[in-house]
């Protein structure tokens, strides 16, 4: 609601009111209908300058709202590109973590094998080792 509305209101009232009481006040003091004339028709002039300022003030008020809406638009759409940059750029790091991850995990995997494989060879090693026959020593009794 405009808030001149209410004040425009009061200011017709005051001025019929206005108009009310010279009448009266005329027609006992026995004022021409002339003076009457131009005070309404003062009365109405003020009335239409008022509503013409009201107007003025309205499309201004308008304006400036459109102006607000744009701008406060504006803002929103650069905050929202700036998030979405922000999040592609954290989704492609992320990307890159867990493939740097699978591969070191890969290179890990690959290592334990070879200390599986290796420690295999080791206990055949030690049982070969541990068997004197399979090694090719032979006690001689005579000894």
């Amino acid at each position: 609601m405009n808030p001149l509305l209410p004040v425009s209101a009061v200011l017709a009232l005051v001025a019929a009111l206005l108009l009310v009481l010279l009448l009266r006040r005329g027609g006992a003091g026995g004022q021409s209908g002339g003076e009457f004339a131009g005070i309404a028709g003062r009365l109405d002039q003020m009335a239409q300058s008022q509503s013409a300022q009201q107007a003025a003030l309205d499309a201004r008020l308008q304006a400036q709202e459109r102006n607000l809406a744009r701008t406060v638009e504006e803002r929103l759409s650069d905050l929202n590109k700036r998030v979405g940059d922000r999040l592609q750029e954290s989704s492609e790091k992320a990307g890159k973590s867990l493939t740097d991850l699978a591969q070191r995990l890969a290179v890990i995997d690959r290592a334990q094998a070879s200390i599986i494989e290796l420690s295999s060879q080791v206990v055949d090693l030690q049982n070969i080792l541990s068997n004197k026959q399979a090694r090719g020593i032979r006690r001689d009794p005579a000894q």
